[in-house]
């Protein structure tokens, strides 16, 4: 025996149980919804994914010294008092100037922040990064 549920018509189905019209609707429009917000997820995705090739390629630019966080200046003396240290560096006498330079905290600080605009996605991929920056 069907009865009528909130004047939908009643429908028995093959595995016994019942399912009204109005059932169907509500099914209809929750695929309708899904099918939209995966669209839109979708849509931001590709628009996050160019962001983010966007903020890498500035991240390079800024750890190469091509460009400086105030954007105000270009390369050149500048950026030579920004990252007193030239990278990468080609011989051992490079490498103990860049540690001398290192003594002084100012010098310090520029360097870390040089570094830690290089990014990676795990520990082990900041390390190359940092590592074949120098």
């Amino acid at each position: 025996m069907c009865a009528v549920i909130k004047s939908h018509e009643c429908l028995r189905l093959p595995d016994g149980t019942t399912q009204t019209h109005g059932d169907d609707a509500r099914l209809l429009l929750k695929d309708i919804a899904t099918q939209k917000k995966t669209s839109m997820l979708a849509e931001v995705l590709v628009v996050v994914k160019g962001l983010s090739r966007d903020v890498q390629c500035i991240k390079n630019e800024l750890a190469e010294g091509n460009m400086t966080p105030a954007a105000s200046q270009g390369p050149g003396s500048a950026t030579a008092q920004m990252f007193p240290i030239q990278l990468p560096m080609a011989n051992e006498n490079d490498f103990n100037e860049a540690e001398s330079l290192l003594k002084n905290e100012s010098v310090r600080q520029k360097m870390v922040a040089r570094l830690a605009l290089v990014g990676g996605t795990n520990s082990e991929h900041l390390i190359r990064r940092m590592l074949a920056l120098l």
